[in-house]
């Protein structure tokens, strides 16, 4: 009987923390889709790159951008993407429409995120995700 109750309580506890792992990943496309369903949302680089998340999908704008400084950047400035997700992995934000798209920031800060290929520093004013320093 005991050994049933511990079988069962540890099958619940793995269950529990395989869900736990999943929602986290929901829970940030669900936020980042209801703020800028809500208010929109603006990433802005230190060049001059936006992206906006708003009720009709992910826009970017990047037309006063130096086209030499483009290195890998797969959103066509104005083009709206309609479908999109968010998708979160330990300090990695991936911004993904359909199979063809995906681009990676890293999270940096409340409210900061780093594109690696392009040397983007993107802010917002919208807390989307949780962030949770490594150092000490």
């Amino acid at each position: 009987m005991k050994r049933n109750l511990v079988v069962g309580l540890l099958q619940f506890l793995v269950v529990g923390l395989f869900l736990a792992g999943c929602s986290s990943d929901e829970a940030t496309n669900d936020t980042w889709h209801s703020i800028a369903e809500e208010e929109g949302v603006i990433l802005q680089a230190t060049d001059p790159v936006t992206l906006l998340f708003s009720e009709n999908g992910v826009e970017a704008d990047y037309s006063y951008w130096d086209p030499s400084l483009i290195i890998d950047f797969p959103f066509e400035s104005g083009e709206v993407y309609a479908d999109y997700e968010v998708i979160r992995e330990d300090d990695k934000v991936t911004i993904q429409v359909g199979e063809e798209i995906q681009y990676k920031l890293t999270i940096v800060g409340d409210r900061l995120f780093r594109d690696e290929d392009n040397a983007l520093l993107f802010k917002t004013d919208s807390f989307l995700v949780e962030y949770e320093s490594s150092e000490e």
